[in-house]
């Protein structure tokens, strides 16, 4: 993004948990840091590195809505922080007629805080929009 629509200007996004649900003492809800901002079907979507109560690690996690600028509701839990990394960051893209999402693990050998490899998981949409939550990869595949 190299600009912005002046008329609309700056919108600061309200931390609600109605937004991006219940979550650390960081921010009072899941969203951590990270977002992935993208429009699919006339619904956008924020996927973003959430944090949940007492948990060390992130999980992703993911908020939609009709209009750019909100108001946000809270989709769900999109992949566990289980053999995560404590930074994980999505990204999402659409390929040949399959959605992906690309996110950071520290499983290889090696692999810690600042030593993370990227995964690809590929997903559906359910019909409403949302996301069920999404298995981590099991090793590498390729994408035809």
């Amino acid at each position: 993004m190299i600009s912005y629509d002046e008329s609309v200007g700056v919108v600061k996004i309200p931390m609600t948990e109605e937004s991006f649900a219940k979550g650390s003492h960081m921010t009072g809800t899941t969203y951590g840091e990270g977002p992935w901002f993208y429009k699919r079907n006339g619904l956008y979507y924020m996927v973003y590195a959430a944090f949940g109560e007492g948990k060390k690690d992130e999980h992703l996690a993911y908020s939609t809505s009709t209009s750019p600028t909100g108001p946000w509701v809270y989709g769900g839990v999109l992949m566990t922080e289980e053999g995560g990394v404590f930074t994980n960051h999505p990204g999402i893209a659409d390929f040949k007629g399959h959605s992906y999402l690309f996110y950071h693990t520290g499983e290889l050998p090696g692999g810690s805080l600042f030593h993370r490899s990227v995964c690809v998981a590929e997903f559906t949409y359910n019909e409403d929009g949302s996301i069920d939550t999404i298995a981590k990869c099991d090793g590498v595949k390729g994408i035809e």
